[in-house]
């Protein structure tokens, strides 16, 4: 809690920080048993990265999203991969697929 404190603290002063802070507060959420509120922080997450041109964060926000059980969770998945595949960093994605195994 203390370090999403700090983050939401350093993305107030430096917004290009703001994606990551709403990413790592959406997890805190979901290890505290809050799907809902996970979802809209990383939703946000996703929309800040692209109101701020920031492809990495976009990709990583996707893949956040892509933990989601839904219909979605296929859709966010492969975003991620595209954007990354598209940054040149394919085997990234290759990396976070491996860490759920």
């Amino acid at each position: 809690g203390r370090a999403c404190r700090a983050l939401r603290n350093f993305s107030r002063l430096y917004p290009i920080g703001k994606s990551a802070a709403l990413r790592y507060q959406g997890y805190y959420d979901w290890l505290s048993g809050n799907p809902g509120h996970a979802k809209r922080n990383w939703q946000s997450a996703l929309q800040t990265a692209r109101q701020l041109a920031m492809p990495h964060d976009e990709a990583l926000a996707h893949w956040s999203l892509a933990h989601l059980p839904g219909p979605e969770q296929a859709n966010h998945k492969e975003a991620a991969r595209q954007i990354l595949e598209g940054l040149g960093a394919g085997k990234y994605f290759t990396y976070l697929e491996n860490l759920l195994q």
